[in-house]
């Protein structure tokens, strides 16, 4: 009760600063509309519409998102169609399947992923415009 424990009275675990926030959408969900994180996103079932993810997203194998995502770093094992932004590095795996364009810090494509628009990399940080819609600064030459 008075203990060091750090779990309410339910048993769950209290979440603060640095604690590590994991969104989770499971297959069979469908999400229709804008989303917004500072924590990671885990999709395995379906969103349609913009996903703005402060930190990492990652896209399961039955993941699918129509819309645009916006993250820090992204894995995608499923499937996107719509413009992918990534600060940091974004990682295609195998059985990704990318309808759009990409613009990203770094960004590795594995053997049997499939992408189809162009890529643009050498970005540095993400910048919000006043109308809060995310744009991306390009890296000085």
């Amino acid at each position: 009760m008075f203990g060091s424990n750090k779990n309410d009275q339910n048993g769950a675990a209290k979440s603060g600063k640095g604690a590590n926030l994991i969104n989770q959408f499971s297959e069979g969900t469908f999400i229709q509309g804008d989303i917004q994180s500072s924590g990671d996103i885990r999709v395995d079932g379906s969103i349609q519409g913009t996903v703005n993810c402060a930190s990492k997203i990652a896209i399961g194998k039955a993941g699918k998102v129509e819309g645009d995502i916006v993250c820090g770093s992204a894995d995608i094992e499923g499937r996107i169609k719509g413009t992918l932004k990534v600060n940091d590095i974004l990682v295609l795996k195998k059985t990704a399947v990318i309808d759009g364009d990409i613009i990203a810090a770094k960004f590795v494509m594995e053997e049997g992923a499939v992408f189809n628009g162009t890529c643009t990399m050498g970005t540095r940080e993400l910048k919000h415009e006043k109308q809060g819609k995310p744009i991306l600064q390009k890296e000085a030459v």
